[in-house]
């Protein structure tokens, strides 16, 4: 059995054609004319061929570790609980590791371990595996609450116990006290089509609620309706309020932007490209309006109680100022290529971070046009971003539809540590949670419907946990930690909606 270097070097640039990696598979092409090996293998050579000899690869590698480390033949019970992936099976992790080391340890399991009770496995071992420690399992977690299919879930700032929960396939919203299993319904108009996103105002005593054909509702947090706002007449794909409060940002998919006073429950800013054409200031831009552009991002950010990040025409981000109800462009930020899918500003360093849907993040300082640094790393769109400050240093967490999840570096442009989802699963959706001592938690739901547990710092990114939904098809759509990150709610429309104890 062998593999020719012409060979490999074809399954590594069809890899690159089917990744969307253009450029790279013609820089391969172009030192090896491997495209001249197509006629022969392409109808013998599958979609995915490299990523399942590799797997295939990983697969024997653990299987002749297991065999020679542990015994001479395999049961069922070793197969099911190997945790296969390409660092392990390079012992890039530990080079001794044991088949018990491997294995994916459930809640109860854990619970014994913490108070020092032993399992039936150590109580048959030697006095090493008496002294090991937890660090090689990951915990099988189980729901503490079930709720309806939802299409977002946010626990309220202010009280670890009340949620908001909007359904999917309906209009329907709940506001749900999770300890006495009690629920207020947000009726919706005839009118209104599903109910796509509802969010807390940071004091939790407002809820913000959005509609398919645009229309928003806005109530008090013991469920009274406040008033209606019926400007967008598309779906909403993002809502963002004012550290104050005084104002909410909404945008639709066509890139309607409106800033909403709610003191006076009128439109503060409208815009939309003949506002953008007639703005005084528009000239900041370097080219003209791209029309063939359907969707600038969707994303937004404030900066303080009065300005604001929104994203604008080519791709560009334009920073905006309101003042005394009179609105104006102050800065326009370029550089990114496609839809701006995340914005993050740091207070304290007074820097700006975003991301695209080409898995480029960029940073931005003070009025500059251009980016301070350009991170480039995740091959496919951004699907979470954040600043991160761990032994007392700033980091960039971010998490991506290639899978991965990374700690930048953003100073050195550097990663400092990079995690795989079991089987590459796209990450659709992610959210982080600080302890008052610092420590920061990640939770990452993939397309295979599972929510994973991290635990961060400088250097490593640990699984220490996962839930299995139950349905493949249960799509993720929103995770929300509680207030003393003990608990966080994870909105599937499929299914279930869960509460999880961490």
């Amino acid at each position: 059995m062998s593999i020719t270097t012409d060979e490999v070097n074809y399954l590594i640039w069809r890899y690159f054609q089917e990744a969307g990696l253009e450029i790279s598979a013609y820089a391969l092409d172009d030192e090896t004319d491997v495209h001249t090996l197509d006629a022969t293998y392409e109808k013998h050579v599958p979609l995915g061929c490299l990523i399942d000899l590799i797997q295939k690869g990983i697969l024997y590698s653990k299987m002749k570790s297991l065999v020679e480390s542990s015994k001479t033949q395999l049961d069922q019970d070793d197969l099911i609980n190997m945790n296969f992936n390409f660092f392990t099976a390079l012992h890039e992790i530990k080079e001794n590791e044991t088949a018990n080391e491997r294995s994916i340890m459930s809640t109860d399991d854990g619970e014994k371990l913490e108070q020092g009770k032993r399992l039936p496995e150590e109580e048959q071992g030697v006095e090493e595996e008496q002294q090991k420690d937890d660090e090689g399992f990951i915990r099988v977690i189980k729901e503490y609450k079930v709720l309806d299919p939802s299409n977002s879930i946010s626990f309220s700032p202010t009280s670890g116990g009340t949620i908001s929960l909007a359904h999917a396939c309906n209009t329907q919203t709940d506001i749900v006290d999770i300890e006495t299993n009690t629920a207020v319904t947000l009726p919706a108009s005839p009118l209104c089509k599903e109910v796509l996103l509802a969010q807390w105002s940071s004091n939790g005593q407002l809820l913000i609620t959005a509609y398919e054909n645009g229309e928003l509702r806005l109530w008090s947090s013991q469920g009274a309706l406040v008033t209606v706002f019926a400007m967008h007449h598309w779906p909403i794909v993002a809502l963002e309020w004012s550290h104050n409060n005084k104002y909410l940002i909404s945008i639709d998919i066509r890139n309607i932007v409106i800033v909403w006073d709610i003191t006076t429950k009128t439109i503060a800013v409208h815009l939309d490209k003949e506002n953008w054409k007639n703005l005084t200031n528009f000239s900041l831009l370097v080219n003209t309006v791209d029309d063939s552009i359907q969707n600038f991002g969707t994303t937004l950010c404030w900066l303080d109680d009065t300005k604001f990040i929104t994203p604008g025409p080519n791709y560009s981000l334009l920073v905006n100022q309101l003042v005394d109800s009179k609105h104006s462009i102050v800065g326009v930020l370029i550089g990114h290529e496609e839809s701006v899918c995340a914005i993050n500003y740091n207070k304290d360093l007074r820097l700006l971070c975003s991301a695209s849907e080409d898995g480029i993040i960029r940073i931005f300082k003070g009025n500059s046009t251009n980016s301070l640094q350009v991170l480039s790393g995740h091959s496919l769109a951004i699907t979470y971003l954040e600043w991160i400050k761990l032994d007392d240093k700033w980091y960039i967490l971010s998490t991506s539809l290639d899978g991965t999840i990374r700690i930048w570096d953003f100073i050195n442009n550097q990663t400092l540590a990079i995690s795989c989802i079991a089987d590459g699963q796209p990450i659709l959706y992610a959210a982080s949670h600080v302890s008052p001592d610092g420590e920061v938690i990640l939770a990452t739901g993939d397309s295979s419907a599972s929510v994973s547990i991290w635990n961060i710092s400088c250097d490593k990114i640990k699984q220490v946990g996962l839930y299995q939904h139950g349905r493949p098809d249960g799509h993720i759509s929103h995770i929300s930690w509680n207030l003393d990150g003990t608990k966080f709610a994870a909105a599937f429309t499929k299914g279930k909606s869960v509460i999880i104890k961490v």
